[in-house]
């Protein structure tokens, strides 16, 4: 029978916790701006998502290079080692 490895550390937990909060907001943030942005808010989305078009992009070198279900953290782990 195995063990099962300890790996959620105090670092660790405040990330997951950052991300919830983070995520969270993002989940209120299209009727916010319909509310501040009115009949423009279908352009300002748009803008924004031709904007994120360079990060997609990076995303698909690296995991087209570095394939592994891990994520930014396996592509953080490549670049900067264990410790990173």
């Amino acid at each position: 029978m195995t063990e099962l490895k300890q790996t959620l550390t105090l670092l660790r937990g405040t990330g997951l916790m950052l991300n919830i909060v983070v995520s969270a907001g993002l989940l209120a943030l299209p009727g916010l701006t319909v509310a501040l942005a009115g009949d423009q808010a279908l352009w300002a989305w748009l803008v924004c998502a031709v904007a994120a078009l360079p990060l997609l992009l990076v995303f698909v070198i690296l995991g087209g290079r570095h394939p592994d279900a891990g994520g930014i953290a396996h592509f953080v782990k490549v670049a900067f080692g264990e410790h990173g």
